[in-house]
């Protein structure tokens, strides 16, 4: 069996990824118009701080689901704000600086947006949310959705070789099931969701 020199296999994977970033990360996920309505100006420590002084104002947000409700005729989603970096996705690296309420005037799947998805939500100011569930009430920012976008979930593929690269040049390897893990620990990456409204 020929076997690919190890220098060769992470020469080809360097290539890949500088490839994958090339067409992925260089068009924000938003639309050119949305972004155009959006106050970039905003942040959302002074949206946090006064919402209701800024309402009716168009702002781009991201973070990750905490919760997701529906009532009747729409969905809220309850989002742990990060700031965003030039394509508008979240930086989860990065501190929050509080929590946003999305109210979103149609159905969106539980399942399809579970809680610690990553999401980037374009929307209009409303006002506040009084969130009643705690010893005390809460008050956070409320927006109206114009468009969300469902970020893919990291797979371990994305993050480490496949599992045949390892073994064609590790000197420790020991078979093919020594570096597959089984298959209620692989993670599948579901397809995007944008939505506008």
């Amino acid at each position: 069996m020929h076997r690919i020199p190890w220098w060769k296999t992470w020469e080809f994977m360097g290539l890949l990824n500088m490839i994958v970033w090339g067409e992925t990360g260089c068009s924000a996920v938003m639309s050119a118009q949305v972004r155009q309505q959006a106050d970039r100006t905003l942040a959302f420590g002074q949206l946090y701080a006064m919402p209701e002084s800024y309402i009716g104002r168009t702002v781009i947000l991201g973070g990750y689901i905490l919760h997701i409700w529906n009532v009747p005729g729409m969905t809220f989603l309850d989002v742990l704000q990060r700031p965003l970096d030039a394509q508008d996705q979240p930086i989860l690296a990065q501190q929050s600086a509080g929590r946003f309420i999305v109210r979103c005037d149609q159905y969106l799947d539980p399942l399809t947006y579970p809680a610690g998805s990553t999401v980037t939500v374009a929307g209009r100011v409303l006002g506040t949310y009084t969130d009643t569930a705690g010893e005390r009430d809460t008050v956070y920012p409320l927006l109206a959705c114009v468009e969300i976008y469902l970020w893919p979930q990291a797979t371990l593929s994305e993050v480490y070789p496949p599992v045949w690269l390892w073994w064609e040049w590790d000197p420790w390897y020991w078979g093919p099931e020594v570096w597959r893990l089984p298959h209620h620990h692989r993670r599948h990456r579901p397809h995007p969701h944008h939505h506008r409204r």
